[in-house]
């Protein structure tokens, strides 16, 4: 299938970058956290309304996308143009009731640049988040496409909204050459709402294609783990960062209309039968 892999970013840099060299001086890596925007259209006056911001990773090792990211400062507003990566991780918690140490697997997901530059400087928190609304509409852009990992899971929160979430594998559109060459394939998550979850549910299954057009969120979660040592269940801060989609495109190995119908008569004629039994 065509590699789809493309993210766009316009946002304001949150905290000054992490810059590493070795002991000659030469560039490592880079680390930035951004921060974009993201808004709903009003029904009244299509005016863009509950503005709500996402904090995204951007990660190289690139040495001249280095050197361009140790020129930037926070509150400087930066373009960034590159690609969904992704890599295993260790998450390491320390257990509230007895201090062991547990560490369990997990997926950071970052944005690898091919282009990065800084646009302007502003003064305050409160300048860079007057340019943000002005281009939310490019601040956070993301189109990925990719087989699913895993069939969906889809789940209904207590305040009624539906969820659909999924992993798919993403091959890589760019080969990042400080990267071993045997990794070409990422694993981000994507995850649905709403309507289109409850179709993504229902169409969609593991080995499944899609092409999603969305953006990148980024969120605070509350885990649970059981320690290793004393076996008591505590709870545990996360970060997490995934692709929700604008729109999916059903391409290959998905479930057609039809066929859900035919599904959906099936198990309505045997719980009919199992009820009141058959002729």
């Amino acid at each position: 299938m065509a590699r789809h892999n493309f993210v766009f970013l316009y946002g304001r840099v949150t905290k000054n970058p992490k810059i590493l060299v070795d002991d000659e001086g030469n560039f490592v890596k880079g680390q930035c956290m951004l921060t974009t925007i993201r808004g709903d259209r009003s029904p009244d006056d299509d005016e863009f309304v509950n503005f709500r911001r996402d904090c995204p990773v951007i990660l190289t090792k690139a040495p001249d996308l280095i050197y361009e990211m140790s020129q930037w400062h926070e509150n400087d507003m930066v373009e960034v143009k590159g690609n969904v990566s992704t890599r295993d991780i260790p998450r390491i918690t320390h257990c509230e009731h007895c201090g062991h140490q547990n560490t369990k697997k997990g997926v950071l997901l970052y944005i690898t640049p091919i282009y990065c530059s800084k646009v302007e400087s502003c003064s305050s928190e409160e300048e860079c988040n007057e340019l943000l609304k002005k281009k939310c509409e490019i601040s956070n852009q993301c189109i990925v496409a990719g087989n699913l990992c895993n069939d969906p899971e889809f789940y209904i929160h207590n305040n009624g909204l539906c969820q659909t979430q999924y992993q798919i594998a993403l091959n890589r559109k760019f080969r990042v050459k400080e990267d071993p060459p045997e990794i070409k394939t990422d694993f981000p998550w994507i995850k649905s709402q709403g309507e289109s979850a409850r179709l993504d549910a229902q169409v969609l299954m593991k080995g499944s294609s899609v092409l999603v057009e969305g953006y990148i969120q980024t969120r605070e979660i509350e885990q649970r783990a059981i320690c290793e040592e004393c076996g008591q269940e505590y709870k545990w801060k996360d970060r997490a960062m995934e692709i929700v989609p604008y729109s999916t495109e059903y391409l290959l190995n998905c479930r057609s209309i039809e066929e859900i119908q035919e599904e959906e008569k099936a198990a309505q004629e045997k719980a009919f039968s199992d009820i009141f039994g058959t002729n």
